[in-house]
């Protein structure tokens, strides 16, 4: 008898307000903007599994984030407006604080972490646990690559030169052969749906 039958666990792309800068958001576009999760769950509802792409300081091997990084968060939100980040970026860039400038990194857990704060889900996979579980490695190993790249941060906008945690879900999502679903724009401002991030 098979054990597995009629068991089945899914992928869950989930939704979240991003925490920390919700003043500077709210400032800025009337609203909360998003952080999109993937999370893997079993057939329980208990959750097995959460992938998130996350800003890191270049300037450590903890992947922690110091106040430096922090600052330099705030300030692609006070730049990106103006359109001059990208400006500032590069002159910060070729000094030796370039070195704490954040890039985009995958963060794993093999728990719930932040699931439970997610306030909109969609379902993206629902398969046997084998199949599902295979799914979730070929999103970790698309992530692994994407850290390798070392893309610097741009927390606000998306599209071609954007790299955030909405470009990297798409990237990782389209390299497994799974749809770049958009968001629910519940929390995302306008523009900030999943796009490839060239």
């Amino acid at each position: 008898m098979d054990e597995t039958k009629g068991r089945q666990w899914r992928i869950e792309l989930c939704e979240r307000p991003v925490r920390k800068a919700q003043r500077v958001d709210m400032l800025l576009f009337g609203r909360a903007l998003c952080h999109p999760f993937l999370a893997l769950i079993d057939e329980h509802d208990k959750v097995l599994g959460e992938i998130h792409l996350v800003p890191f300081d270049r300037s450590t091997t903890t992947r922690t984030r110091t106040r430096l990084n922090r600052l330099f968060e705030l300030a692609t939100a006070a730049t990106v407006p103006m359109h001059v980040d990208k400006a500032v970026r590069g002159v910060v860039g070729a000094t030796p604080l370039g070195r704490y400038y954040p890039t985009l990194h995958s963060l794993f857990y093999d728990h719930a972490a932040q699931y439970a704060k997610a306030l909109v889900r969609q379902e993206l996979v629902t398969d046997s646990p084998s199949r599902t579980r295979t799914t979730w490695n070929l999103l970790r190993m698309a992530a692994t690559r994407l850290d390798a790249r070392n893309l610097p941060y741009d927390r606000f906008g998306s599209g071609r030169g954007r790299n955030n945690c909405q470009s990297g879900l798409a990237t990782i999502l389209a390299e497994a052969g799974l749809p770049v679903i958009p968001l629910s724009g519940q929390f995302a401002a306008p523009g900030w749906n999943p796009r490839l991030s060239a």
